[in-house]
């Protein structure tokens, strides 16, 4: 992809992006220089092809909204600016403070799986975190090793990409009709047997999610693995 193309769609040429960092189901995210800081970011910029659905532009700006909670919890990374413009000139993004370090997929595809003593303190840091958006009403719905972050110097565990999370409850100014029963949204290897049916989800789902990661951070491989989504739904 044309890094330089990507800039040229952000409002006013702010945002330069330098380095692919990962893609999903909403956007591609980047490593990108803020032209009037000097400093490093990290950009998500919507796909293009999800520019005219009212819903996709919806649950970004709602991935925004509730990744915005980073002042209560450490857990979750800093939203520096979002903009929900698409046309010629904008694509919609969200603008995040850059975290320098390593995500748990990386540590996994390098160690194949951890040890105890290296597991306890990332496990102890995603369930405060994860305790933490459950009890501001939200479900993520995507853990999995790639949207899990752990920082370079603090060892901080922090959880990304809130592109498809749901609520479980109240969460005040955010709406909740995104996602309805049928639906189908998640990464297969990481999914409770409710979300694979498109059934509602609650904070348990997440709690699923959680034991998967636990298993294959001890085992090396998730619980039930296939290249073949398909057949691991089922």
């Amino acid at each position: 992809m044309n890094l330089q193309l990507e800039s040229i769609k952000l409002k006013a040429n702010r945002y330069v992006p330098t380095r692919l960092i990962g893609q999903g189901g909403m956007g591609t995210v980047y490593e990108a220089t803020d032209s009037q800081s000097g400093e490093r970011v990290a950009l998500k910029i919507m796909k293009e092809s999800l520019w005219g659905s009212a819903s996709a532009g919806e649950r970004f700006n709602r991935e925004a909204t509730l990744m915005n909670l980073s002042h209560l919890h450490a857990g979750l990374v800093n939203v520096r600016e979002f903009g929900n413009e698409a046309n010629e000139e904008a694509s919609p993004y969200i603008v995040m403070d850059f975290v320098e370090g390593r995500s748990l997929s990386y540590k996994l595809n390098r160690e194949g799986k951890l040890s105890l003593t290296e597991l306890k303190p990332i496990f102890d840091g995603l369930v405060d975190v994860l305790s933490f958006i459950h009890s501001q009403g939200i479900i993520h719905r995507d853990l999995k090793p790639s949207n899990i972050l752990i920082e370079r110097e603090s060892n901080t565990v922090k959880i990304v990409d809130f592109g498809i999370a749901g609520l479980d409850g109240a969460a005040a100014g955010v709406s909740q009709k995104l996602t309805s029963t049928g639906d189908f949204f998640g990464s297969p290897l990481y999914m409770s047997p409710e979300q694979c049916r498109g059934e509602k989800t609650d904070r348990r789902s997440d709690i699923y999610s959680l034991g998967c990661l636990l298993f294959e951070c001890l085992t090396g491989a998730p619980p039930y693995n296939s290249k073949n989504g398909i057949k691991v739904l089922v």
